[in-house]
């Protein structure tokens, strides 16, 4: 037994394995921008993400409000911006709509509407030119 632990020990000084280094992760850069958004109906529960990385920017249950307003964190540049929007009712009388108003503070708003039958879960496209 002890010839055979010697033998692998010689083993792995001969081939050493390959250490795999960290990915660099590169921190996005965000800036904060007045939201405002509205519903049809009240809905259940809300939230909005980053594409790219699922990262969750907002995510609220509904106390039974049609408008929730706020500062949230999106990320840079904001020249064309795309947020994951997703809002979910417990019935569906109709057509749903959500209206997403996002102001930087050093632009003019941009907005999106969504509408569906169902519950909401798609991509909102901001854009925005300097002043």
């Amino acid at each position: 037994m002890l010839l055979l632990y010697l033998a692998m020990q010689m083993g792995l000084k001969q081939n050493p394995t390959t250490s795999v280094e960290p990915t660099e992760v590169i921190p996005t850069q965000t800036t904060t921008v007045f939201a405002e958004i509205y519903f049809s109906t009240p809905p259940v529960s809300f939230r909005l993400s980053q594409p790219t990385t699922g990262k969750v920017i907002l995510s609220e249950i509904n106390d039974g409000s049609t408008e929730w307003s706020g500062e949230i964190q999106v990320p840079l540049p904001l020249d064309d911006l795309e947020l994951n929007a997703a809002a979910t009712w417990k019935t569906h009388p109709g057509i749903q709509f959500m209206q997403i108003v996002l102001s930087p503070l050093d632009r003019d708003s941009s907005s999106a509407t969504l509408r569906s039958e169902t519950d909401i879960d798609t991509t909102a496209h901001f854009h925005w030119h300097q002043h």
